[in-house]
């Protein structure tokens, strides 16, 4: 059963994401089914990899780091500017959703999947995953600010986020 999921992950990931597309679209009240795709992607994403015990210890650095990126940046504005979070995303601890950190666990191991298999150095590697994460950032910010996922200072979204 494992195998066949695995094999099936990216099907069930557009699946899941189309029916998100779907739901945002003709019910836009539904928006916290947010939290349940977040948390089915990054279920399966921690299932395809070969050593759950690294996986375990990638997933709690990334969750962990990445929500205190979050607190940080939310309680001084440093690091992305002066934003806020709304109540799209659920439960929140210090005003950051919980869930962030499964979110940046989504997209850090994605992007860094993307280019895992191509036969460049790791640096580039590094490099493309990083570029790919931003640009889905920059993908999507207007829809997170629509939802009420986070909102900025004078709903203008800084260039050096």
């Amino acid at each position: 059963m494992k195998n066949k999921i695995i094999k099936n992950t990216p099907f069930i990931l557009l699946l899941f994401h189309a029916i998100g597309l779907g739901v945002f679209y003709f019910f836009p009240d539904l928006r916290s089914l947010t939290f349940f795709n977040m948390i089915l992607c990054a279920f399966l994403l921690y299932l395809v990899e070969s050593t759950h015990k690294k996986a375990f210890s990638t997933l709690l650095i990334i969750f962990v780091s990445g929500y205190f990126i979050e607190l940080i940046g939310v309680k001084t504005g440093l690091l992305f500017g002066n934003y806020s979070y709304g109540n799209a995303l659920g439960f929140k601890l210090f005003g950051i959703p919980i869930i962030i950190g499964l979110n940046w666990y989504i997209i850090v191991l994605a992007s860094a999947n993307l280019f895992s298999k191509i036969y460049v150095s790791n640096y580039l590697k590094a490099i493309l995953a990083g570029l790919s994460a931003t640009a889905l950032d920059v993908i999507i910010e207007p829809v997170a600010i629509k939802f009420n996922f986070w909102r900025w200072e004078l709903n203008e979204i800084p260039y050096f986020n």
